[in-house]
């Protein structure tokens, strides 16, 4: 039986820091207003017409190749990402 690899797929994604520094920066990368959730001030929410992404301090707002976005916390996205080298 043949074996396959999944291609490598390369996206696009902007850890939530905490601060607003970083809250512009998820802001600019989504094209999406952004709110701090006024109950729990280290999540930042990212409004989509489809969905809000709910965002801790530490978590990943990731763009997918195909330009959907999701979000995963520090640990799970290290475990499945790497920098992509840059290219000369």
């Amino acid at each position: 039986m043949p074996k396959f690899r999944k291609k490598p797929v390369v996206i696009e994604a902007v850890e939530w820091e905490g601060n607003i520094e970083s809250e512009d920066e998820i802001s600019n990368f989504s094209r999406r207003p952004v709110t701090i959730d006024h109950g729990n001030p280290d999540y930042l929410l990212v409004e989509f017409s489809d969905k809000i992404i709910a965002l801790s301090v530490g978590d990943w707002l990731i763009k997918e190749a195909d330009g959907e976005f999701h979000s995963a916390d520090t640990e799970a996205f290290y475990k499945t990402h790497e920098v992509e080298p840059v290219a000369n």
